[in-house]
């Protein structure tokens, strides 16, 4: 899914059920005791990236799926308390 025209008044809830990875690539590192995400850049746009599943990051093919903020660069957004928004 993509997300244009993100701003400071907008944020995304993931919920606090997912634990960030600090890998840039997305299934790096997985673990399968816990849901994991991933914050990475790709093309200039900030990709959040998500398990479906516990072993969803070291499975093939990986049970994740992806949310694009178009046009944002990932050093300038934050992830607080399963929320993510601008810094």
């Amino acid at each position: 899914a993509a997300v244009s025209g993100f701003s400071a008044k907008d944020s995304l809830y993931l919920g606090t059920d997912y634990a960030l990875n600090p890998a840039t690539t997305a299934g790096a590192n997985s673990a399968d005791s816990l849901l994991e995400l991933w914050l990475s850049e790709e093309s200039g746009s900030a990709l959040v990236t998500l398990e479906s599943s516990l072993s969803g990051g070291s499975a093939s093919p990986q049970e994740t799926f992806a949310i694009t903020l178009t046009g944002v660069a990932l050093a300038d957004i934050q992830l607080i308390e399963g929320v993510v928004s601008l810094v």
